[in-house]
């Protein structure tokens, strides 16, 4: 049960297909965390005037 899971694993893990979605995750939550930044920033800035 387990290699089976672990050599499917494997294969999806390997596939470039899915290697793209994860960029595409990772570039997803780097926009997330600018835009989650930028409103911090911004009310920084606003309080400081």
């Amino acid at each position: 049960m387990l290699p089976a899971f672990t050599h499917k694993l494997y294969k999806i893990v390997s596939n470039k297909t899915f290697k793209k979605r994860i960029d595409l995750l990772k570039a997803l939550f780097d926009t997330i965390f600018h835009l989650r930044d930028t409103p911090i920033v911004f009310i920084v800035l606003s309080n400081l005037l």
